[in-house]
């Protein structure tokens, strides 16, 4: 009767022990999912002072530099596009003018577009970026690889008839 006592004593104690390790790494597992999916706001609650209590303890930490990181790539992001926005949009408006006929081609205008060009290059007089296809294309819509050609293609003929 008292080995029955205890091996049921046991086994209660086992499941409320097992019922609450469970519970905190399925909150764990579920805070790893939010983490992955982006939610770096993801925390756990750190109740024990255990192997867990450190796990969760470090997956804190590590969702709150991923968080940070996050911030300043957005920043960056932020700062880029200001630095780009401004001559993209006089290298339009150029582009633009002279499709639409307003302006004619010449070689002050091209010049002045190859000058918005460089610029692109070296945003806030910081060292030269290269801006990536898709960036430019967002920035000048779907006509930006047509206006881009069309001024290597204007700008060569223009320095053609100059030299010759």
């Amino acid at each position: 009767m008292v080995g029955l006592g205890s091996i049921l004593v046991a086994a209660l104690l086992t499941f409320f022990l097992a019922r609450a390790l469970l519970r905190r790494l399925r909150d764990m597992a579920q805070a790893t999912h939010q983490l992955a999916a982006g939610d770096y706001a993801s925390r756990i609650a750190a109740v024990a002072n255990d192997e867990l209590g450190a796990l969760a303890g470090d997956f804190n930490r590590m969702a709150q530099t991923l968080e940070h990181a996050e911030r300043a790539r957005r920043g960056f992001m932020a700062d880029i596009s200001h630095e780009l926005r401004t001559p993209l949009a006089v290298l339009r408006a150029q582009l633009e003018a002279i499709q639409d006929g307003i302006r004619s081609p010449t070689v002050q205008s091209t010049n002045a577009m190859h000058l918005q060009v460089e610029r692109l290059g070296r945003p806030g007089e910081a060292e030269p970026v290269q801006v990536p296809n898709q960036f430019l294309e967002r920035m000048l819509g779907r006509r930006s690889k047509i206006m881009c050609a069309w001024l290597q293609e204007h700008r060569q003929q223009f320095f053609q008839s100059t030299q010759g």
